[in-house]
């Protein structure tokens, strides 16, 4: 993500703030619940195109510009950047300029059309190529679902600041930091209990304060480092590379029993922590430890989904 500018790199981590915030409303889930019997993990997927129907259905409720006006502006913005485009994007708009996806959203069989497309490329029977029946099935539900979620999410992206966008980009900096300042605190007062040892101090309370500091400074430190871990995941594999234990897990994906994130609300934030369960090992990993936990997150979701332990 570090290639694109950081306009780009904004714009890519407000979509995840979008996504995450999406998948855990209670309007959202209600529209999954309907179709979870059917399409399982799919669900979501459909959902999200069932929301873009109504959205590009009733445009002009949300917008001063014309439907077909905003999306010649974009069609032509993404090939002035095309040179920037990952290639399976590229790949992508091969079919979706002619075909005019976006447009054609607000229409059932525009919206038949690209889910035929999603299922003929799925790995597994997604069986999604049958989506439009529950569209047509619930529709004045899933209809009012949209009309209810549709502000209220935009009132949430009201409330997202670009700091807050930049700082997603360095989360395992900040854990670092936070780690090492408290060890220069431990090493700081255990150093000053010696010295004042070396000049004459005889208290007990000097000694054991000395020792205590110390130690926990060398064990957070050693923790720290032989605990560090660069994940990565792609080409259908997990690598877990432990730079100072000179050691590196490889577990291929077709092996994985199942993943489960766990997001926890606190006062100062969002916990997030991921799960990959393998027969013979767990690899964990949190936002707030590993610069790349959304990157491997958005591959599991891509490529294994029907895997996902909720």
């Amino acid at each position: 993500m570090n290639d694109f500018s950081a306009d780009i790199r904004r714009g890519i981590i407000l979509h995840r703030f979008i996504d995450e915030f999406t998948d855990n409303h209670p309007l959202h889930k209600a529209s999954r619940a309907k179709l979870h019997h059917r399409y399982g993990h799919y669900s979501g997927v459909l959902i999200d195109i069932y929301y873009d129907h109504f959205l590009a259905k009733n445009w002009h409720d949300y917008s001063n510009i014309a439907l077909a006006e905003y999306t010649a502006w974009l069609y032509k913005n993404l090939e002035n950047h095309k040179a920037v485009l990952p290639e399976r994007i590229k790949y992508m708009l091969q079919y979706m300029v002619p075909q005019n996806w976006l447009l054609n959203y607000a229409h059932l069989e525009g919206i038949g059309r690209v889910l035929r497309g999603m299922a003929s490329r799925a790995k597994f029977d997604s069986q999604m190529e049958h989506g439009v029946e529950e569209l047509e099935l619930y529709y004045d539900e899933f209809s009012a679902e949209f009309s209810e979620f549709f502000p209220i999410t935009n009132r949430y992206l009201c409330n997202i600041n670009y700091q807050q966008l930049n700082d997603s980009f360095k989360p395992k900096s900040r854990a670092l930091f936070a780690i090492g300042f408290f060890v220069v605190i431990c090493f700081g007062l255990g150093g000053y209990n010696f010295t004042l040892i070396a000049q004459g101090s005889t208290w007990f309370f000097n000694y054991l304060m000395a020792i205590v500091f110390l130690l926990i400074a060398h064990i957070l430190m050693l923790r720290q480092m032989f605990n560090y871990k660069i994940i990565s995941v792609g080409n259908n594999k997990i690598q877990v590379w432990y730079p100072l234990r000179f050691r590196t897990i490889r577990a291929p994906l077709d092996e994985m029993e199942h993943w489960e994130e766990t997001i926890i609300q606190t006062k100062t934030g969002i916990f997030k922590q991921l799960e990959i369960v393998f027969p013979t090992r767990t690899i964990k990993m949190s936002i707030q430890e590993n610069s790349h936990y959304r990157e491997v997150v958005n591959y599991l979701k891509n490529k294994l989904p029907q895997k996902r332990n909720k």
